[in-house]
């Protein structure tokens, strides 16, 4: 079964019990940035007449990070390593991890904290788990009668995902045969788990189809357009004050990981190839990762945690992904009214049909495609900001999180409808 979220209508009679479970929540990509979004824009929604009590039901489950997530595509964090340490530190963590498992009161504590999250499961009547985890959880909700709803988030299987990133430069290890295979079987036994399965869109489902297509063929697929909290764009004085782009020139900006699926190399080399057809435009990146190298023709701005008043300033964002999922960082800079560059890829394609004031490429024609934005710009200053009105109309938090209190009520009603008949 498959159907598309629109905004959310409908009364529910009686407010459902919800758990949505995500290892950490923080600003940014990935998991922890989707469920903060969520989050957010559920607290818009809770005094809406017709999801309110829908939204009232709901709760988190994760822990609360200060810093924007990277996004790094590697096992989900636990508790006790959820503190962003240092080499030494993480060492001198699993020390001390170490020996306090081996005191019994340490033991107790642990057992207890778990017993405690069970319980948190066991409370819940629809447990929702946002990204790739261990599986243990789901299958336990569902054999005590939960409905479980998973949610994976990155652009390939999780197995896949962390091959490549444990085979980039700086990784400790590649990926082996075995846990790579134990990935795959974990994140199979969560789409086992799941009666409903949430993607964003069906181009970002693709990978997951090719992968595990029979588990999926017999769940209830869903897809809920993601949204993101509007981005503050610094006001005229402060971006003044703060000025990084020359105004004399077109600027050009890849933001995001710097590894092969998003495309990192191709905006270098996109770059350096216009730089040499004497385009006159400025090229930068804002981000950091394994395949980070020097260019003569861009200028790399580091990582920053607030990106948003760069992506401001600047004329364009590129997105080349060679593979994708959803990205947030699209509908951020949308939201900023930058005109795009992006790859036809995964949910990027639905990303070029929603906002307008973008071109589209293959990942082998980046270039041409980012001298057509340059060329769009010059013409129209207001390039990009058609870009902007469309993420009013659809991709904002609080769409989002209508859309999911949607979808909770009508999985809520058929949980009731179901009960009803087994009486």
């Amino acid at each position: 079964m498959r159907d598309e979220r629109g905004a959310g209508s409908g009364l529910n009679p009686a407010a459902v019990r919800t758990l949505v479970i995500c290892p950490t929540i923080c600003p940014g990509g990935g998991p922890p940035g989707y469920t903060y979004n969520l989050r957010a824009g559920l607290a818009e929604l809770a005094d809406d007449p017709l999801l309110g009590s829908t939204v009232r039901g709901i709760r988190f489950l994760g822990i609360d990070l200060d810093n924007r997530n990277r996004a790094t595509g590697t096992a989900p964090v636990s508790s006790h390593q959820a503190s962003t340490l240092s080499g030494v530190g993480r060492i001198a963590a699993r020390a001390r991890v170490a020996l306090r498992m081996l005191n019994a009161r340490a033991a107790l504590r642990r057992t207890r904290k778990i017993v405690k999250r069970w319980r948190t499961i066991a409370g819940a009547d629809i447990v929702v788990f946002q990204g790739y985890q261990p599986a243990g959880e789901a299958r336990w909700a569902r054999r005590c009668g939960k409905t479980v709803v998973y949610m994976p988030h990155t652009p390939s299987t999780f197995a896949d995902e962390a091959r490549m990133m444990r085979a980039l430069p700086g990784a400790a290890t590649p990926l082996g045969d075995r846990e790579y295979r134990e990935m795959h079987a974990n994140e199979r036994e969560l789409f086992a788990a799941a009666e409903v399965v949430v993607f964003p869109t069906e181009h970002a489902a693709d990978p997951y189809e090719r992968a595990f297509g029979n588990a999926l063929a017999s769940r209830h697929i869903a897809y809920v357009l993601s949204g993101v909290e509007p981005p503050e764009a610094p006001d005229s004085d402060a971006a003044s004050r703060n000025e990084v782009f020359s105004g004399g020139t077109t600027s050009v900006l890849f933001v995001g990981r710097y590894v092969p699926h998003k495309g990192y190399d191709l905006f270098l080399e996109a770059a350096e190839q216009l730089a040499r057809d004497g385009v006159d435009a400025s090229f930068w990146t804002l981000g950091d990762g394994p395949l980070k190298r020097h260019s003569d023709e861009v200028t790399d701005l580091g990582w920053h945690d607030a990106p948003h008043a760069m992506i401001a300033q600047a004329d364009i964002v590129v997105v080349p992904n060679r593979i994708a999922y959803f990205d947030l960082l699209p509908l951020e800079a949308a939201a900023l009214g930058r005109g795009l560059v992006l790859t036809h890829v995964g949910g990027n394609i639905d990303q070029l049909q929603h906002l307008p004031d973008s071109v589209g490429s293959t990942p082998g024609t980046v270039a041409e495609a980012v001298r057509m934005a340059i060329s769009l710009k010059r013409a129209s200053a207001s390039w990009g900001q058609r870009n902007a009105e469309a993420f009013d109309r659809e991709f904002t938090h609080v769409h989002m999180a209508r859309r999911w209190a949607a979808l909770i009520d009508e999985v809520a009603t058929s949980r009731r409808d179901g009960r009803s008949r087994r009486r």
